[in-house]
């Protein structure tokens, strides 16, 4: 069969541009390394049945939290690490079997993967209170279901608080210092009224004395007017200073 000449067009010679040729094969759907992938954490047994809820697909260990994870659509099994920082920082929520997670393979290599993201998912939906999400969009939500936040320094600064301090946000309970503090915080409010109502009464109870102190009874005099002037000057500070009460910090 005879060849047909091309009669028109412009022939060019030259070498392969191998980085466009790179570029193009790694589009998606054409490179067949696995990047990227959801996934549903839990294990497969021997019989081929995959259990989302074996909390052994869940290790930690030293280096770090390690998961069972069930590529989808792939449909292969690898053992993520989930954990976010190093020895200096870490940021780690709680994972769980059934968990929808993102998993990314470096370099494609299913040896190596990493958990960057749980996800929601009909089965595991964003909290909700009455059938509508708490996220408003309108703030950064930390959210806990059942467990507690947990936010620790092994060392603090030696300028403020040498040694370790924490943070330790439980269901019905916020506790700082070491994780061992035990004494409770003061209802300042509360007890900034309370304390005004027993300074005014200790005031009047003084003046009506320092008023009797007389004859015998006058050297007490210069000794309660000292302790109605302290009390006063007191209160007025107070009053001046909003009760010395923050701004910031309210309890419950």
């Amino acid at each position: 069969m005879m060849r047909r000449r091309h009669t028109f067009g412009t022939r060019v010679s030259g070498s392969l541009d191998t980085a466009a040729i790179r570029e193009g094969i790694a589009s998606p759907g054409l490179d067949t390394r696995y990047w990227v992938s959801r996934g549903t954490i839990g294990v497969m047994h021997d019989d081929g049945t995959f259990d989302p809820t074996d909390p052994h697909a869940v290790w930690i260990g030293p280096e770090g939290v390690e998961c069972d994870v069930k590529l989808e659509p792939l449909e292969q099994m690898v053992t993520a690490v989930w954990s976010k920082g190093s020895a200096e920082c870490s940021d780690i929520s709680p994972i769980n079997p059934g968990d929808q997670v993102v998993v990314e393979c470096p370099g494609g290599d299913l040896t190596t993967p990493v958990i960057i993201a749980l996800i929601h998912s009909r089965g595991a939906k964003q909290p909700m209170t009455a059938g509508v999400p708490i996220f408003d969009n309108k703030r950064r939500l930390i959210y806990q279901k059942t467990t507690d936040l947990d936010i620790r320094c092994a060392s603090g600064q030696a300028s403020i608080a040498a040694g370790p301090t924490s943070v330790w946000v439980k269901q019905d309970k916020v506790q700082l210092a070491t994780g061992d503090a035990a004494e409770a915080g003061v209802l300042g409010t509360s007890y900034r009224s309370a304390e005004d109502q027993l300074l005014t009464g200790l005031k009047a109870g003084l003046t009506a004395m320092q008023t009797a102190a007389v004859g015998p009874l006058s050297p007490l005099a210069p000794g309660l007017g000292t302790m109605i002037a302290a009390i006063t000057a007191f209160q007025n500070a107070a009053s001046a200073d909003n009760g010395f009460l923050s701004q910031l910090v309210y309890l419950k």
